[in-house]
């Protein structure tokens, strides 16, 4: 793990996005106290996948969280909450 200031974060960005992507934890500080973390990413068949969706215009994506379904199936029964709720009475 590797602690640097904003300053010199700000001089030598490049520097340490080259530490964060071979694998190198970089933890920020502000007046010598952490305030944020960089570290590289981490890239699974399943984010491989889903990017190569994407490229391919199959999928969309904003960057954003998902949304969630435009037409959610249809609940039938109690939810999975009601049944804890009512499991814990």
């Amino acid at each position: 793990m590797t602690t640097v200031g904003v300053k010199i974060l700000k001089d030598q960005l490049s520097r340490y996005l080259q530490l964060a992507s071979d694998g190198e934890r970089i933890v920020m500080t502000d007046r010598g106290r952490p305030i944020a973390q960089l570290t590289g990413i981490e890239t699974n068949d399943e984010t491989r996948q889903a990017s190569d969706l994407v490229e391919a215009g199959l999928a969309s994506w904003d960057g954003g969280k998902p949304k969630g379904s435009a037409n959610p199936p249809k609940v039938r029964g109690k939810t999975a909450a009601e049944m804890m709720i009512e499991d814990r009475r």
